[in-house]
C-alpha cells in the first residue's frame, strides 16, 4: 500500500438527525479534530450529495436559452408580386442574415405589401404596429411619413428617394434625431 492508501476513520456513525430531505450526522466535539468537515465527509458522500442537488434542479436550467425572437415590420409600397419590391425584400433579409438574424431562428418579419392613396398607407402602419414590432422598415417617403406620424417609440429606419432633411423625416443626416 502506499502513502496516500486508504485511512480508516476515527469516527463512530452517529444517529442521523432529519432535516428536510437532507440528513446531517451529529458529531461529539471530542471526537473530531480542527477538521471536522473534512473528516465527515468523504469523497463519495460529498459526491452523492452533489449529484443529488444537480439531479434536482429543473431541466430547463441545463437547456440553452433560445434567442428572443426580434420582430421586423416592413411596410413596402409595392405590390406584393411586384419584381422590384420582391428584390428589396430579398436584399433586406440577405443582409439581416450576413449579419447574424435568421427569420424563423431569431427574427421574424412582418410585410405588408401594397400601393395606395394616403388612408391604405395609415391602415397598413396601424396593422404593423398592432403587431408590436421592435423595429419598422419603412420603403418611400410617404411610408416613413406615415410610420413617423404613428409612431415615436418604434424606431423606424427608411429608405426615401429623396432628401430626408428636405422632408422633414430628419432634423440632420448626422443626428437624425426622434425614432
Amino acid at each position: 500500500m502506499t502513502q496516500l492508501g486508504h485511512r480508516r476513520s476515527r469516527l463512530r456513525p452517529a444517529p442521523d438527525l432529519t432535516l428536510g430531505p437532507l440528513k446531517c450526522a451529529s458529531l461529539n466535539r471530542s471526537m473530531v479534530g480542527p477538521w471536522s468537515l473534512g473528516e465527515a465527509m468523504r469523497r463519495r458522500e460529498f459526491i452523492a450529495l452533489a449529484g443529488g442537488a444537480a439531479a434536482s434542479w429543473p431541466l430547463a436550467a441545463w437547456a440553452q436559452q433560445p434567442e428572443r425572437m426580434r420582430r421586423i415590420g416592413v411596410l413596402m409600397l409595392y405590390p406584393e408580386d411586384d419584381s422590384e419590391g420582391q428584390l428589396r425584400a430579398t436584399a433586406f433579409q440577405q443582409g439581416l442574415q450576413k449579419l447574424g438574424w435568421s427569420v424563423g431562428r431569431n427574427i421574424q418579419i412582418d410585410f405588408q405589401w401594397g400601393f395606395g392613396n394616403a388612408d391604405w398607407i395609415r391602415s397598413a402602419a396601424v396593422r404593423l404596429l398592432r403587431l408590436s414590432p421592435d423595429l419598422i422598415l419603412a420603403n418611400g417617403t410617404p411610408a416613413a411619413k406615415t410610420m413617423q406620424q404613428s409612431s415615436r417609440t418604434v424606431p423606424v429606419i427608411f429608405i426615401a428617394g429623396s432628401d430626408p432633411v428636405v422632408d422633414g423625416l430628419v432634423s440632420s443626416l448626422a443626428q437624425p434625431g426622434g425614432n
